[in-house]
């Protein structure tokens, strides 16, 4: 490995030297070039990614080998074409407007929409909960009633202890 060589360039020339290089093969080359012992699923995470940017390929044997696109970038396997540039920007566009429609229907949720008080929130916790009205509904409006409950109380930063979770 020369001085300006980085090892991911170091394991592609391995790989297109070695006619049959197994996977045990690459991985020991690896950890060798990196003072390791053997270990198998060393390197997996750099190898996954050579493997989804089309930079190596494993055959029907299971050897490895570069593509054609390896072959051109061996000496910088992670530069990007202009379609791919095209392509992470158009995607980087795509979340940004994502965020943008997210925050904004967050900001438009904080809103006080329904015009309640924080002190009518805690009349109606006190109403329905403290003196044990939600006990006098039917299992299906207490579920439902409860869960109501808890966002509000969660919103308000209070604990609610129930009788099913008590018991």
């Amino acid at each position: 490995m020369s001085k300006k060589e980085s090892k991911i360039t170091t394991i592609l020339r391995y790989i297109d030297k070695t006619p049959k290089c197994t996977h045990q093969q690459l991985v020991n080359f690896i950890c060798t070039l990196n003072n390791k012992k053997y270990q198998s699923g060393y390197y997996h995470n750099n190898l996954n990614n050579l493997f989804m940017r089309k930079i190596i390929r494993v055959d029907k044997y299971k050897y490895y080998h570069l593509t054609k696109k390896g072959l051109k970038n061996i000496s910088k396997p992670y530069a990007l074409s202009t379609k791919e540039k095209l392509a992470n920007k158009l995607e980087n566009v795509k979340m940004q407007s994502f965020r943008k429609g997210y925050n904004h229907a967050y900001t438009q949720s904080k809103k006080n929409i329904n015009n309640v008080s924080i002190k009518e929130c805690r009349e109606a916790i006190n109403y329905l909960f403290t003196m044990g009205y939600t006990m006098e509904m039917t299992s299906d409006k207490r579920y439902y009633t409860e869960i109501l409950l808890k966002k509000v109380a969660n919103d308000l930063n209070m604990k609610l202890n129930f009788q099913s979770e008590v018991e």
